[in-house]
Order: C-alpha cells, then structure tokens, then sequence
C-alpha cells in the first residue's frame, strides 16, 4: 500500500500516498479519542483497536479499527447486553469520526 504517515511538528498525523505525493492530514488528538474507545471495544490483543492503542495509526490498521468498531456496533445491537447510553453514543461518534478519517485518506491513496 503505497500511503505512509508520519507526524509533524504540529500535532498532525500527515498520510502520503508515496506514489502521487498527495497528502491527507489529520489531528493526532481525533486518533487519540478513538484510542480511549478502542479501550472498551477492543477483541483483544491481537485486534486492530489493540494495534491501534499500541501507536498504530497505520491507514491499513485505521481500516481495520474502523472494521472491528462496526461489529462492536453490531453486536452492541444485537445483544441483551447493558450497555451504557454514554459508552454507546461514544462509540457511535467515534465510528462517525474514523469514517471521516478514513474517507480523507481514501481520496489520496491508489
């Protein structure tokens, strides 16, 4: 996959495609925040969210976070299990946010 990220001085998560050289940036604090739900939803530690709380903010890896906070979602709803109101909404916005995320690094990549 031809799209790296590194961090720049600013705080952001900078995802170039190394091909065209098109960039996407992204606040490290937005990854952050999905981090602390990763937390809760994670499958364990071989799971992408456990990647991901690991400092793998890969745009492989953010797909798959993405992937794993979806069947969370599911399974969320299509259980009898007593989920918090809060910890669900959290959830919710945060699958808004990385679909975001993933979206901008989407246009740059092949």
């Amino acid at each position: 996959m031809p799209v790296h990220y590194y961090q720049d001085d600013n705080g952001y998560l900078v995802y170039e495609n190394t091909r065209t050289g098109k960039l996407a940036r992204v606040w490290d604090g937005d990854l952050i925040d999905a981090v602390e739900i990763c937390k809760d939803w994670h499958g364990g530690q071989n799971s992408p969210c456990y990647r991901m709380m690991s400092n793998d903010f890969s745009y492989r890896n953010l797909k798959r976070v993405l992937s794993e906070l979806h069947r969370a979602r599911d399974l969320a709803d299509n259980t009898d299990a007593k989920i918090n109101g809060d910890d669900y909404l959290d959830l919710l916005t945060t699958i808004e946010d990385l679909e975001g995320i993933v979206a901008r690094i989407d246009k740059i990549a092949d």
